[in-house]
């Protein structure tokens, strides 16, 4: 019925990050920071992201965070992930501005959204289409989460398309 209408697949599974780094990663998390502060992320992003942000900061369920490390950095927006028989809340990832970025520097990742979000046992859930070239990490959950979109014109892909102006953003949980 949905591809009579004009819907494609967007995703078929979600991976989950729980907080456990490799030795490499937990070495390259001393040396990055990040900020939540409005001011902070006006000052800092530029161009789309800075749109993005300002276009968001309202939204009562979006979590804006920036990334650094050294001249590096990486803009994440997250909402509060629920599944049905979950019994821990996670992040879940809607735009990722340096994908590079993030998968090298996950825990300095989970440590800003853990403090952004202020939930215990923080885990991450990104699409695996995010994922790009790379492997996923050893220990990330494979799950399954379909989902569709109904692009507009046929050159519109799956990797162009994020969570940032769907209707979760303007939702109250």
């Amino acid at each position: 019925m949905f591809s009579n209408l004009g819907f494609k697949p967007l995703e078929s599974e979600q991976l989950m990050l729980p907080p456990v780094p490799g030795l490499a990663e937990a070495t390259r998390s001393w040396d990055g920071s990040y900020t939540l502060s409005p001011d902070a992320l006006r000052n800092e992003l530029t161009g789309d992201e800075r749109t993005v942000h300002r276009d968001l900061s309202s939204s009562p369920v979006a979590h804006h965070v920036l990334l650094t490390r050294r001249k590096r950095k990486c803009y994440l927006v997250a909402t509060l992930g629920r599944r049905k028989r979950a019994r821990v809340p996670y992040a879940e990832i809607q735009y990722i501005g340096d994908p590079e970025f993030f998968w090298d520097n996950l825990m300095l990742a989970h440590a800003a959204l853990f403090r952004a979000m202020g939930v215990a046992g923080l885990a991450i859930g990104v699409d695996s289409r995010f994922l790009g070239e790379r492997k996923p990490p050893p220990l990330a959950l494979r799950l399954p989460a379909r989902r569709l979109y109904r692009p507009a014109r046929e050159e519109i892909t799956p990797i162009m398309i994020d969570g940032l102006y769907s209707e979760l953003m303007g939702l109250r949980f």
